[in-house]
């Protein structure tokens, strides 16, 4: 790859206008055309042995050569996901320079690669031993054991599963005799997908303050984990994809559940964060499934939503500063009884049923989340969530948080979103994505012991809802110009 980036530098061709360029660079041994969804894949598959994080250990020249690569391939594929954006949106994003690229066997490239505390001689420089392309077309080392037609999961291939049908249902037989949790990142699978979809414990707002760098750190590992799956190939794509799903569909539930004391929550949740970066995966799902199982044996009815209970609420928010939202609550009618029967099947005629017979759709170009930011600032933090409990302090920390400067999470966050709108991720995962918290508004009071009529409001979980308003928002100027003048003040503040 290092010869191949100097050569194009040297000949005046490195660009991502250059097909032969980015097919050399990026090691594409198919022929299928290097488009942004292809180039992401490669460069997510070349950073677990390029990422400087990756070879900190190494000596100092496979530092320096992995730094050059993974700085060319970075250069090309940013570039190629700019070039229809405006100028103005673009990031800083310098090319790379042919006297960075000695040739690698040569004096010039160990005076480059010499440090003061380690000095390299040219008789160190010798070409990896391992220079076939493997089945991503990358010619690297190893990839953590993590190989994207390697069946990391409960054995078995995918000729089950298909876009609409994931492998959702719960395999118990990964767990030992007495019901014991191994110790792998695989052994979540032994539980239904709707585990993690559906939320009975209580969540915290925010993350607390001395866990943000944490929370970051296993966001972005679990999400970047989904996303490989997702792009990956092989017999197993579909079990790989369930696993990692699992694990991000259930973060809330699983690191964030709340105790009720503020000190207890930071202690409890910087142990279950450490305890999944350090591998400890039985530790943090067995405390998991103790909780939620404690919360399914104390489940208690609804309580009613009486006029004093909504005083009751409407002062603690204005204690809290949210005059608007306390008003809202006292001058309203209420809350219908979810577990009534009438309720029920007043929410199921009222709210539009999706159908999801469709033939499968192809995946289309990654849309722009340029305005994600944006979004994300403007989301209050109270905003009702949906059964999964994903609330909207968890996003805004990791945009807000100084992680030192990683900000890996954020655009792991993004780039979710990008698989989700387009498609790229599988139709089932997608209908995993979408459940919504339907609440029973009631329309007006009606006397004791009858059914009111009830309107349905629906709340999506918090990243669900930042990608959908993210593309929302980039329409927003298309659709003004569109209904003017039959609608006036479209996406107007205050209009």
């Amino acid at each position: 790859m290092y010869e191949g980036i100097r050569a194009h530098l040297q000949a005046g061709t490195f660009s991502h206008q250059s097909v032969a360029c980015l097919r050399s660079a990026f090691n594409f041994t198919s022929h299928d055309p290097p488009t942004l969804a292809r180039l992401k894949a490669k460069l997510r598959t070349a950073q677990r042995d390029l990422h400087p994080d990756k070879v900190a250990h190494q000596p100092a020249h496979v530092r320096l050569l992995a730094k050059r690569v993974y700085d060319a391939l970075t250069f090309l594929y940013t570039s190629t996901e700019q070039q229809d954006w405006q100028p103005a949106d673009r990031t800083a994003n310098d090319p790379p320079i042919l006297d960075d690229y000695p040739v690698y066997n040569s004096y010039e490239f160990a005076t480059a690669a010499s440090t003061e505390q380690e000095p390299v001689h040219t008789d160190d420089l010798t070409p990896p031993e391992d220079a076939t392309p493997d089945s991503d077309g990358y010619r690297g080392g190893g990839n953590d054991g993590h190989n994207d037609d390697e069946d990391d999961n409960d054995g078995g291939d995918d000729d089950e599963f298909d876009d609409l049908n994931g492998p959702t249902a719960a395999n118990p037989s990964l767990l030992g005799p007495d019901g014991s949790i191994p110790n792998t990142f695989e052994s979540v699978n032994a539980f239904h997908m709707d585990d993690f979809t559906l939320s009975n414990l209580k969540h915290v707002l925010w993350v607390p303050r001395n866990c943000v760098i944490l929370w970051c750190q296993v966001y972005g590992e679990i999400t970047m984990k989904l996303l490989d799956a997702i792009q990956s190939s092989g017999p197993d794509r579909y079990r790989r994809i369930g696993t990692a799903a699992r694990w991000y569909l259930g973060m809330p539930q699983i690191f964030l559940n709340d105790r009720g004391n503020y000190t207890d929550n930071q202690t409890i949740i910087e142990r279950r964060l450490t305890q999944f970066l350090a591998g400890d995966f039985v530790g943090v799902l067995a405390e998991w499934r103790k909780a939620k199982d404690r919360a399914r044996r104390r489940a208690k009815p609804p309580k009613p939503d009486t006029h004093p209970r909504r005083v009751t609420q409407c002062i603690k928010l204005f204690l809290k500063g949210y005059v608007s939202r306390g008003l809202g609550v006292l001058t309203g009618h209420g809350r219908a009884n979810p577990e009534d029967p009438s309720i029920i099947t007043q929410m199921k005629k009222k709210h539009p049923q999706e159908i999801w017979d469709h033939e499968v759709w192809t995946a289309a170009d990654n849309p722009s989340m340029k305005k994600a930011k944006d979004v994300v600032g403007g989301t209050k933090p109270l905003t009702g969530v949906g059964p999964r409990g994903f609330h909207a302090g968890y996003v805004k920390q990791l945009y807000t948080a100084n992680a030192a400067g990683d900000i890996s999470a954020k655009k792991a966050f993004e780039e979710l979103g990008q698989a989700y709108l387009s498609c790229e991720m599988p139709t089932w995962l997608r209908r995993a994505f979408n459940g919504g918290l339907l609440t029973p508004l009631v329309k007006k009071p009606v006397p004791a012991g009858e059914t009111p009529d009830a309107r349905p409001t629906n709340a999506r979980d918090i990243d669900v809802s930042i990608w959908l308003k993210t593309i929302q928002r980039q329409a927003n100027a298309a659709i003004r110009q569109t209904l003017i003048p039959q609608q006036l003040a479209v996406a107007v503040s205050g209009g």
